[in-house]
This record gives structure tokens, C-alpha cells and sequence, in this order.
């Protein structure tokens, strides 16, 4: 998502770090409108095997097998979060990450 923002604002379809920490300001600005309607989120900290050293994480992650494996930190994966939310069962996971600073 920082690419296409990115893209949007400055018409470039790449990112720095200085992008992605802006990215991520927006996230955290925008968290409470989530909330506030009755949005559940799960927000992940990156990829083991995802091969990019920037401060970036996987975006589609429910194309890949990832979306299968919990998250260590979560003790829950995607597919989990969703069937769960499916089912009537809303619950955020991460949203502690968008307060970490990143190297």
C-alpha cells in the first residue's frame, strides 16, 4: 500500500524508508476511522521469507501461503482472522505496530 500511496502523491510507483515511515503515519491516523466503523484490523510486522530490507511488509499477503501460518506475536493467521470475523467474531490484532520504530 505505501507503493500506490506513494503513486498517488508523488506519481512515483516506489518507495524509501522516508515513504514507508509516511505510510505508516497514515495508518496510525487513520486506525480511529476504522474503529469507528466497526472496522476489525490485523496489521503484521513483515516476512521472515518476504526478501525486502526496507521497512515494508507484504501487501496481498492472502495470494500466498502465508495467509495460513500465525503470526508469532498474534498467535493467529489471516485465514483465522477472517474465518473468525465471518463467523461474528471481530478482534484486532497488531495495531500496537504502528507506534514501533523501525531502524
Amino acid at each position: 500500500m505505501a507503493k500506490v500511496q506513494n503513486y498517488f502523491d508523488t506519481g512515483v510507483m516506489d518507495v524509501t524508508e522516508k515513504e514507508a515511515d509516511i505510510y505508516q503515519q497514515i495508518l496510525k491516523d487513520t486506525i480511529p476511522q476504522f474503529k469507528e466503523a466497526g472496522v476489525s484490523l490485523f496489521i503484521w510486522d513483515g516476512l521472515p521469507w518476504y526478501d525486502d530490507p526496507r521497512n515494508l511488509t507484504m501487501h496481498t499477503i492472502i495470494a500466498t501461503s502465508s495467509v495460513w501460518l500465525p503470526f508469532e506475536e498474534q498467535n493467529q493467521s489471516i485465514a483465522g482472522w477472517l474465518s473468525d470475523a465471518v463467523n461474528g467474531n471481530l478482534a484486532d490484532y497488531g495495531l500496537d505496530l504502528v507506534d514501533k520504530a523501525y531502524n
